[in-house]
């Protein structure tokens, strides 16, 4: 089952705000234009995944992630991209026994 988004007018407001200056980085943008299409408060529209990922050209998949990361972890963790569960070494190759050494 799908979180369920409901904003507050505050909220809302400060998505509304993002959206509409267009100062923000895209994904952020897109990110606050995906909750205000899923808030089913009082002021929201309560499209469901598979609209609001036709409307804004994206994954149903993302629109899920999004709503996720709202309900589990906050307003700021949804308008941010996701941190990575696992990091990566940045020197793979530098790390690794040479087979000639073996």
């Amino acid at each position: 089952m799908l979180p369920i988004v409901e904003l507050t007018a505050e909220e809302h407001s400060h998505l509304d705000t993002r959206v509409k200056t267009g100062k923000a980085a895209a994904y952020k943008r897109l990110h606050a234009q995906m909750l205000l299409k899923a808030d089913a408060g009082e002021k929201g529209e309560d499209w469901t995944d598979a609209k609001i990922s036709e409307a804004l050209d994206i994954t149903t998949h993302t629109v899920e992630r999004v709503r996720q990361r709202l309900v589990e972890q906050g307003l700021d963790a949804a308008l941010n991209r996701a941190t990575p569960s696992r990091t990566r070494s940045r020197n793979t190759m530098a790390n690794r026994t040479p087979i000639g050494w073996l």
